[in-house]
């Protein structure tokens, strides 16, 4: 098993630094955290079982075990970082360390986390033991999860046996009284934190002979993501004063060794498996001796409707009618008979689907105008003659029921969906745990190509677009005037478009760029020509450059909220606005066919509008 996220080895840095992340999180939280400390501190996040990577092991895990991984990569100074709940696992991984004679660190840093002894009431309390909507409200109103985890109901889903396991964890910590540690200790506590007050934070000092700090970060809970450059430069500065005082000895004895940044010592090496096992292939169920395996954990996807729907139209008394007849030739009146009767039977049952609103919302979420052939066979009733024209509906109508009960995956713009895991040892088939409804939660966004298109229009308009970044295009470089492009000819540009590209950073707005006298422009307006010929020649973007992702909606308004002029901020804002109306006004009409109709009738329709609609189980 793999413990450590890292972002590239770095043997040069003088100094690692070891990240555990807070409840129901993996390494990726310290994303971010490579690129912010550069190439003199190796970061190195603790990936724990159950998250991630490792999402298919067992989530709960020993300090022991986390401390022999630690261990096994001490080979030079190092410190540990936790956050909340991280924050007292590396405290009692400094312990087991100190306990087992291991590489001690220069410094055990705290963040957004009580003091161990701290056993005054939290907002996150027996969050273990509620069920799963309390805690996701107890949670959110804490400020116990990122804004940004709480908005993906399926992460939220996926996450739900690891927070109840974090939490379990948090939950039945007991702090075993012990000698302060000989490790300078340095807490971080965010200004606005509702989760962990500043008296917890420095509670801390009590458990340190060897040093405390205490910082406060201006920012909440998870300051860590929301004020990243402010904690590494602390962080930073604080671990240069401590390898200043590493570095001329090496501090050696009962607790092990911790060797000089300009050389490593005799590493204490553990094995951080405990015993070598490789579970490399765990996420996956072999096929029996096929070569072939499939994931244990997956999501299972479907259209919501049944499977034996597919049989609902045959008629097996016919078919064997069919099959006499053609074996003997004899039977005729017998097939007639029985043809006839299930010509009528299936008459009446398409007539009852044509009227079955499941199906009605089905289809006018995927194809509005094919409501049409429905709405004539409900209209004409089971008895109508079966001319050409109603053999057509009816075959219109079968093609999407058909679709909608064999087809193993979602159709278009819907469908819900749940979480599963292979289990080759389990006897049944299959165990399902229904909750109390159908499906738990059913939502409409807008697909991010809906967005972009509004985005483009609005930036049509000069006034918002020169608020908006030029960037190079991300598959091109820029070498003094020449654009290299993989596999075509450079681009040779002149002395002012290789300088505006130069300085086309993907931050400063396009009106920053062409008022920059270094560009040598004569006039704002030939900057503005020139990036759009940039852009027809395919060198740069200058958009709203929303994620392919379903946080675009979040990230339009903050896109269209740096344009500078008041009128057209609040003209682009404004057609947000009725597109968001028209959205809710559909999602609104969930589950009343009729209404979705009349919804879509006058937006645009489902299908060919902008939203998506999804159901989780």
């Amino acid at each position: 098993m793999n413990w450590f996220v890292s972002a590239g080895s770095r043997p040069q840095a003088p100094v690692r630094l070891f990240c555990l992340p807070y409840a129901g999180a993996g390494a990726s939280a310290f994303r971010e955290w490579q690129r912010a400390f550069g190439a003199d501190v190796e970061v190195l996040p603790v990936q724990l079982p159950g998250r991630e990577n490792r999402i298919s092991e067992d989530p709960n895990f020993t300090v022991a075990d986390v401390a022999a991984a630690i261990a096994g990569r001490a080979d030079r100074p190092y410190a540990i970082y936790g956050h909340s709940m991280g924050g007292r696992v590396g405290f009692e991984v400094v312990r087991e360390l100190r306990r087992t004679g291991g590489p001690l660190p220069l410094r055990l840093y705290v963040g957004g986390a009580r003091a161990p002894h701290v056993d005054d009431a939290s907002l996150f309390d027996g969050l273990s033991t509620v069920d799963d909507e309390e805690l996701l409200r107890r949670l959110g109103d804490g400020g116990g999860l990122p804004p940004e985890v709480l908005a993906h109901p399926e992460l939220v889903e996926l996450l739900l046996p690891l927070l109840r396991a974090d939490f379990g964890r948090v939950d039945s910590y007991r702090y075993v009284p012990g000698e302060p540690l000989p490790v300078p200790l340095v807490a971080f506590s965010g200004r606005s934190d509702r989760a962990v007050s500043h008296a917890q934070s420095a509670a801390w000092e009590r458990h340190t002979a060897a040093g405390f700090t205490l910082h406060e970060i201006d920012g909440g809970h998870f300051f860590l993501n929301e004020r990243l450059p402010e904690l590494v430069a602390a962080i930073r500065a604080d671990l240069t004063d401590a390898l200043r005082g590493a570095a001329a000895v090496r501090v050696a004895g009962a607790h092990g060794t911790v060797p000089a940044p300009d050389g490593p010592a005799e590493p204490t090496a553990i094995d951080p498996t405990g015993d070598g096992a490789d579970e490399a292939g765990a996420h996956r169920v072999p096929l029996g001796d096929t070569g072939w395996s499939v994931w244990r954990d997956a999501i299972l996807r479907t259209t919501g409707f049944p499977a034996d729907g597919l049989t609902a139209l045959s008629a097996p008394q016919a078919a064997a009618a069919a099959d006499d007849l053609l074996a003997t030739g004899d039977g005729a009146e017998r097939f007639d008979k029985e043809f006839a009767e299930a010509l009528t039977a299936a008459a009446g049952r398409l007539n009852e689907l044509a009227a079955d609103p499941l199906l009605r919302e089905a289809v006018t979420w995927q194809n509005r105008n094919a409501l049409l052939a429905l709405d004539g066979l409900a209209r004409a009733g089971a008895d109508a003659p079966r001319n050409v024209r109603r053999r057509d509906r009816e075959r219109a109508l079968l093609k999407y029921w058909q679709r909608y009960c064999g087809k193993n995956e979602t159709v278009g713009f819907f469908g819900p969906s749940c979480w599963v895991t292979l289990d080759p040892e389990q006897a049944d088939t299959a165990r399902v745990r229904p909750g109390p409804a159908l499906t738990r939660r059913r939502w409409v966004w807008f697909e991010s190509w809906a967005l972009s298109a509004y985005a483009d229009t609005v930036g049509a308009d000069l006034a918002v677009r020169q608020w908006w970044p030029p960037l190079l295009q991300p598959h091109l470089s820029l070498r003094d005037r020449s654009v290299l492009r993989p596999g075509r000819p450079p681009v040779t540009l002149t002395p002012v478009e290789a300088a505006l590209l130069a300085a086309a950073d993907g931050h400063r707005s396009a009106r920053d760029l062409v008022a920059d006298p270094a560009i040598g422009l004569r006039r704002p307006d030939d900057g503005y020509a020139l990036l759009d010929r940039l852009v027809e020649r395919e060198l740069i973007t200058w958009d709203a450059n929303l994620p392919v992702a379903p946080d675009a909606e979040a990230a339009l308004p903050a896109r269209i909220d740096a344009t500078g002029d008041e009128p057209a901020r609040l003209a682009a804002l404004a057609g947000l606005d009725r597109l968001r109306a028209a959205r809710d006004e559909v999602a609104d009409a969930a589950g009343d066919p009729d209404r979705l109709r009349v919804a879509g009738r006058g937006r645009g329709g489902p299908r060919a509008g902008p939203a998506r609609r999804r159901w989780r189980r």
